[in-house]
């Protein structure tokens, strides 16, 4: 073959070949002077990381205080940016690593999101005690915000951003707008699991036009209300449709609702555990009056010492509710029922009989009601057996001994309740 021919076949297979771009690992240690490319050669902070970031990359964090970021690499089809606490066992690079960088936590000011395919990672938290803040990976002092401070004008809508192991710390005191994750007009995908949200001055999370939202293995620990500060534990706006919120624990809550749900439709709750909720004037999974909430599903689900007022019981429209196989102990309010659920069956209660299948049951049925330990010491009567919901808060299959039990926990599981002291690992590391 000619040598002509043979040099323009090369220079036109260089021409439609694609250009294949690899993913780089970028290294942040507090006190670092270099240009991200290794640990000897750590940036300082990771605004000089994310400045240099390209899709695909990430961005490894070594213990120490760090500054805030504004998130907005350009997106690339669904290449994701990954922001990671770095360990001894993960760290990316081993050139100028030492073991001191990664056996503690790192704590990062207010991060910002304007892009999305974002994943804040802490990697690591203590699986047998979910309320110990010194175990996870990141704390994260500023919360995590979109880029819209307030509820108009934002056109970035970051979708599948996710937010694991981490330490969100919140105002102490009731504070209008210390929202500890605000998700307002972020797009579909986002994934909340795995982190302790603690002392929020009005909302742990506030979801807007969040559609397809997970929020599970999370431990919600107090937040604050007020009249110009209404709280909430999780407070839903207009177009946040298609949630789940599974397998957490919410204690001291305060405000309108533990869970308000306004203006959406086909929300799934399960698996949950709400303790000692201190006030829920619009239900602890509830409405705000005016607004509408359709297709929710609230199933196996344990209520301990909290006002138990369900749906719309202070107006708005509730249509298509279904409440199966909850246990409800220690009522402060209720069970109350607004208007809307199709289905009120299978559940068990210390209070007066509600619904079709009741079961009238006391708190021994737990095996350490006054310790917060909410497993079974015996199985319940059978609950109704739900398909699509067959595991329970600590990943055991529901009905494996025949009886699909009522509440969060199913009955025989080994291990204690998750703020106690031995849950299963596969549940603390499902998601890394």
């Amino acid at each position: 073959m000619p040598i002509s021919i043979i040099r323009a076949f090369l220079t036109t297979l260089l021409i439609i070949l694609p250009v294949t771009s690899f993913a780089a690992d970028l290294y942040v240690r507090d006190g670092g002077t270099g240009n991200c490319s290794d640990w000897t050669n750590a940036c300082d902070q990771l605004t000089t990381a994310e400045a240099a970031a390209s899709r695909g990359d990430t961005i490894y964090v070594a213990d120490g205080s760090y500054g805030g970021i504004t998130f907005d690499v350009a997106e690339s089809g669904t290449s994701i940016v990954t922001i990671k606490k770095a360990t001894v066992a993960a760290h990316g690079t081993d050139t100028g690593w030492q073991d001191a960088y990664g056996d503690g936590q790192a704590t990062i000011g207010l991060i910002t999101i304007n892009t999305g395919y974002l994943t804040i990672d802490g990697v690591t938290r203590n699986a047998t005690n979910w309320k110990d803040s010194t175990s996870y990976g990141f704390v994260l002092n500023g919360g995590v915000s979109d880029s819209n401070a307030v509820y108009t004008g934002n056109t970035e809508n970051p979708s599948n951003v996710t937010v694991a192991y981490c330490y969100i710390p919140g105002a102490g005191t009731s504070t209008l707008g210390n929202r500890l994750i605000y998700a307002v007009y972020w797009g579909a995908g986002t994934h909340i699991h795995h982190n302790l949200l603690s002392q929020a001055g009005q909302n742990h999370i506030r979801f807007g036009a969040t559609s397809n939202v997970t929020v599970e293995y999370n431990y919600f620990d107090t937040n604050y209300s007020e009249a110009d500060a209404h709280g909430e534990s999780i407070q839903t706006t207009s177009g946040a449709d298609n949630g789940v919120v599974r397998y957490n624990y919410f204690e001291n809550t305060a405000g309108t609702g533990c869970i308000v749900l306004n203006s959406v439709q086909d929300w799934k709750i399960y698996g949950n555990v709400f303790l000692d909720i201190a006030s829920a004037s619009n239900g602890i999974i509830g409405v705000t009056s005016g607004e509408t909430a359709d297709n929710v599903l609230v199933y196996n689900n344990t209520f301990a010492d909290s006002p138990t007022t369900f749906g719309c019981v202070a107006g708005g429209t509730c249509t298509n509710w279904d409440f199966q196989n909850n246990i409800i102990v220690g009522a402060t309010t209720g069970p109350t029922f607004s208007d809307g659920f199709t289905v009120n069956s299978y559940n068990a209660s210390d209070s007066s009989s509600f619904g079709t299948n009741f079961q009238t049951i006391s708190t021994g049925v737990f095996v350490g009601y006054s310790e917060n330990n909410f497993r079974l010491s015996s199985a319940t009567t059978a609950g109704a057996t739900l398909t699509g919901y067959a595991a329970d808060l600590l990943g055991n299959t529901r009905g494996a001994d025949g009886t699909w039990d009522r509440g969060a926990y199913e009955f025989g599981v080994t291990g204690e309740s998750v703020n106690q002291t031995s849950t299963p690992s596969s549940i603390a590391g499902s998601w890394k």
